[in-house]
């Protein structure tokens, strides 16, 4: 398709840190396509932001609170200001609510998705992949633009010179790092349904701290060191627990320097997965299929049951994660070890 002078793009995906990490090849492609253009990242955290600020991956970032309406309107208003010329979402913002603010900047090119009443808010749409990673769906919504041009698929969490100066100084050790993450989001109706039971974390980290002579570090963001005190408090080897301790920029750095990197679903499996950091994945009730470890060596623990993966469906009345209750101990253990040998 031939263009008009594309010089302004807003990039929109403002849910969480792994999603933005999974959104940064839309980012990345946009910046390759369009170089000369000015692209505006509206996001839902700093957290999320902090994924590529510093890099040349955008060259402004908004932060949009959901939950606040005057936020909102003047996001809108910024919009209508800037008058984009492009306004690109993500997998996870096709919603009626993202579909109608994206209307209302008035941009002449709107991407989105074929799906639901909000997809006549778009007037270039994408069909939702079947069974299709997270990264894959994100990319879809180029393909109208592509013209034979080079897609590039891998992510990043941008670090710059003091996160990794803060690592150098941080592993003075001659051991490896081995990174565990025994948190997680997905509250569904008051159940953390993604997280692996933290006795059994302790159990794989001192097996492998036995087998292998390895340092452990507890990863984790504010909200999570009970999760990380109990799993101290579980282990014989003395591991050392940084959960909610650190900026998400120096954990980040840290997960960097990790040989293998142990975690249930979530934004910091991203994060590994993203510096090829090889990863062991814990998955119960989310969509292993859209979820899994990005272009990284990995292993994925789960098991298949009748009432799963049940993340795709809106009714989830499991009180206990069956699914994360059946993971053994043996089984996240062995695939640590086959994964070290690769």
């Amino acid at each position: 398709m031939k263009l008009k002078r594309i010089e302004k793009i807003l990039a929109i995906s403002t849910t969480g840190i792994g999603n933005m990490v999974l959104y940064t090849p839309v980012l990345k492609t946009l910046r390759s396509w369009f170089p000369e253009a000015k692209l505006t990242l509206l996001c839902g955290s700093i957290q999320a932001a902090d994924v590529v600020r510093g890099s040349n991956m955008v060259d402004d970032i908004w932060i949009l609170d959901k939950t606040k309406f005057k936020n909102y309107i003047n996001i809108l208003r910024r919009t209508r200001k800037i008058k984009f010329n492009m306004v690109v979402i993500s997998y996870l913002d096709k919603s009626f609510k993202v579909g109608m603010f994206v209307w209302n900047t008035q941009a002449r090119i709107r991407l989105g998705y074929n799906c639901g009443p909000q997809k006549f808010f778009y007037n270039y749409r994408a069909e939702v992949g079947a069974k299709e990673h997270e990264v894959q769906q994100n990319l879809r919504l180029l393909n109208e633009f592509n013209n034979n041009k080079e897609v590039i698929r891998n992510t990043e969490f941008f670090l710059d010179i003091k996160d990794k100066i803060f690592a150098d100084k941080y592993l003075k050790i001659s051991k490896s790092v081995f990174g565990f993450h025994p948190g997680a989001g997905l509250d569904v109706k008051g159940n953390i349904l993604k997280r692996w039971n933290v006795e059994k974390f302790a159990e794989v980290a001192d097996k492998l701290a036995d087998k292998c002579n390895a340092e452990i570090i507890i990863f984790g963001g504010q909200g999570e060191e009970n999760l990380g005190k109990a799993m101290s408090e579980n282990m014989k080897v003395k591991p050392v627990d940084l959960t909610g301790k650190l900026s998400i920029k120096k954990t980040a750095a840290l997960i960097k320097r990790c040989k293998l990197f142990i975690t249930n679903d979530s934004g910091l499996m991203h994060i590994a997965a993203s510096f090829g950091v090889p990863v062991v994945a814990i998955f119960g009730p989310t969509l292993y299929w859209k979820n899994y470890p990005w272009n990284t060596k990995h292993k994925i623990v789960r098991k298949e049951l009748d009432c799963g993966p049940c993340y795709q469906f809106k009714n989830i009345n499991c009180k206990h994660a069956v699914c994360m209750e059946a993971v053994t101990v043996d089984e996240v253990y062995k695939a640590c070890v086959e994964l070290i040998k690769k």
